[in-house]
C-alpha cells in the first residue's frame, strides 16, 4: 500500500476541497442548499476515491475507482459553471480555473493517451 503522501494529485485535492468546503458554506448561507450539497459531496468524493484506490488489491477495482474520482471531478467543474452562469448564485472564477487545471492534471497522470 502506498503512504498517502505518495497518491497522485491526492495533496492537489485535499486543498482544492478545503476552498470548496469555505465556497459551500457561502452557498448554504446564501441559501443555495441544493447545489450546496452536490458540490459537497463531489469534493469529498474525489478526494476519498484518489485515496481509496490504493487500498485495491486489482488493477481492474483501482482503475473503477479512478474512473469515479474522474467522475467526482467533471461534476465539481460542472456545478461550479452553473453558479458561474447564473446570476443569483455566487461564484468563485478561482476554484473554477484550480478545478480545470486539477482535472488536467488528472488526464495527464491516469490517462496520458487522450493528450
Amino acid at each position: 500500500m502506498k503512504k498517502p503522501e505518495r497518491i497522485p494529485l491526492l495533496k492537489e485535492c485535499y486543498e482544492y476541497s478545503i476552498g470548496l468546503i469555505k465556497f459551500v458554506d457561502n452557498l448554504t448561507e446564501n441559501g443555495k442548499e441544493a447545489i450546496a450539497k452536490r458540490l459537497y459531496t463531489s469534493c469529498i468524493g474525489m478526494s476519498y476515491s484518489l485515496l481509496y484506490s490504493h487500498f485495491s488489491s486489482k488493477s481492474s477495482e483501482y482503475a473503477g475507482i479512478i474512473k469515479r474520482a474522474a467522475k467526482y471531478i467533471d461534476e465539481t467543474i460542472y456545478w461550479l459553471k452553473q453558479c458561474q452562469q447564473s446570476s443569483s448564485y455566487p461564484h468563485n472564477e478561482e476554484l473554477l480555473a484550480e478545478g480545470l487545471a486539477l482535472q488536467q492534471s488528472f488526464i495527464d497522470i491516469f490517462y496520458p493517451d487522450k493528450n
